[in-house]
């Protein structure tokens, strides 16, 4: 697991279907009763390839830490950047985007074919 400060993070490539590992965000202020949300798209009018939520896949652990769960790469036939950010809810229903960046999907290269 990485720990991450809030702001601008690109991910790194990983292969297709890899798993991606989880991260840890650390704020400065307190996110009880915070909802998160998470969208990965290859483009802003794109369809959501991977969606994560404080329902499913982020966890807000204590004070001002988030742990974003680990999840699977998309399957990919070529290399993709896929952009993405991370919103915050308040418990007084502001929205704030504090994250935002890339990860690239690479396409695995060994296959059952030859």
């Amino acid at each position: 697991m990485t720990d991450q400060s809030p702001g601008q993070y690109n991910w790194g490539a990983v292969i297709s279907g890899d798993t991606v590992w989880a991260r840890k965000l650390t704020f400065d202020f307190d996110l009880t009763d915070y909802e998160a949300r998470l969208h990965f798209r290859a483009s802003l009018t794109d369809p959501v390839v991977v969606a994560l939520t404080t329902a499913e896949g982020i966890d807000v652990l204590d004070g001002g830490e988030l742990q974003i769960g680990s999840f699977t790469a998309p399957d990919v036939t070529q290399t993709t950047r896929y952009i993405y950010d991370l919103e915050l809810t308040s418990p007084e229903g502001a929205v704030r985007t504090y994250l935002s960046g890339t990860l690239t999907v690479k396409p695995d290269v060994t296959r059952s074919e030859a």
